[in-house]
């Protein structure tokens, strides 16, 4: 069974360090993270369609059997994130 696993922590506490060698660790693994699908240049009225995009991701993965590794989205303080995967 394929996992999803969050990873939370204050800035600068190591979560993207962590979650990287999540991903080395275990090659079936991806990293997913809002910051891979951030727009250039950033507006904060794009922010919801950054996290929508994340978690589509992370969706099309665990459905094609990856595990899938999330730092970085600060969605999960508003949302239950596993409500809007199923």
């Amino acid at each position: 069974m394929n996992k999803l696993i969050l990873i939370r922590g204050l800035p600068g506490s190591g979560k993207s360090t962590f979650a990287q060698s999540l991903c080395v660790k275990d090659p079936t693994a991806l990293l997913v993270e809002a910051e891979q699908f951030i727009a250039q240049p950033f507006h904060f009225s794009k922010l919801q369609d950054t996290h929508n995009d994340c978690l589509a991701a992370a969706k099309i993965h665990l459905d094609k059997g990856y595990n899938v590794v999330m730092g970085e989205l600060t969605k999960l303080e508003n949302n239950c994130v596993f409500n809007e995967m199923s």
